[in-house]
């Protein structure tokens, strides 16, 4: 798999991604850890372009990170404007 040599932080830094996610990071999700390209291209299109995609790749290479980062983006998006109510909530679905 193809390392776009870019990671959540740097993502952050060119606005791709909102500011919150140096909150968010930690050993379970990396903030400063390389993502691998296709992670990069569907965050970049999910979160800016607001397209619809499907992502195919092998076991283990990171779908679950590349269709929640998007989903986290956008709650965080919603707490900086101050839209996020205590009635929203996250069901995650794990792909496994």
């Amino acid at each position: 798999m193809c390392s776009s040599d870019l990671s959540i932080k740097d993502l952050v830094t060119q606005g791709a991604l909102e500011s919150g996610f140096a909150r968010l990071c930690g050993s379970g999700l990396p903030y400063d850890r390389s993502l691998y390209l296709h992670q990069e291209q569907a965050i970049r299109k999910l979160c800016q372009g607001k397209r619809n995609l499907v992502v195919t790749t092998g076991t283990g290479s990171g779908k679950t990170e590349a269709f929640l980062i998007p989903i986290l983006n956008y709650l965080l998006g919603e707490e900086k404007r101050g839209t996020l109510n205590d009635r929203e909530f996250v069901r995650f679905c794990f792909t496994r």
